[in-house]
C-alpha cells in the first residue's frame, strides 16, 4: 500500500473530488502525487497549487502548518472543485 502524500495529510481530509484534482495535476506533470504541494521560499513554507501555479497559503517554516493555512487550502480546493478558478472571466455584454 502506498502512503498518502504529505500534502494530503496536511490538508486533513479528502474525497473523490481531490482525486479528480490530482488527475488534472498529473495531466500537466505526471510525477505529481497531489494537487498541491509544500514549497519553501524566504524562510516561509507554503502551499503551492499545481493546477493554477500560484501560492495558496504560507506559514513559518519553524512551525507545523497553521489552521489558517489549512482553511485557505480547503477554500482554494473548493474554488477548483466548483470550477471558479479554471474558467476564463466572463466578458461584459453591456453596451
Amino acid at each position: 500500500m502506498t502512503a498518502a502524500p504529505k500534502a494530503a495529510e496536511m490538508q486533513g481530509g479528502s474525497n473523490g473530488a481531490d482525486e479528480l484534482l490530482v488527475l488534472a495535476a498529473r495531466a500537466r506533470e505526471s510525477r505529481r502525487r497531489w494537487w498541491w504541494g509544500s514549497r519553501y521560499k524566504d524562510r516561509r513554507r507554503g502551499a503551492w497549487c499545481y493546477l493554477c501555479d500560484r501560492w495558496i497559503a504560507t506559514w513559518s517554516s519553524r512551525w507545523p502548518i497553521t489552521t489558517q493555512a489549512i482553511i485557505e487550502i480547503r477554500l482554494h480546493r473548493t474554488e477548483h472543485v466548483q470550477g471558479r478558478l479554471d474558467t476564463p472571466a466572463q466578458e461584459s455584454t453591456e453596451r
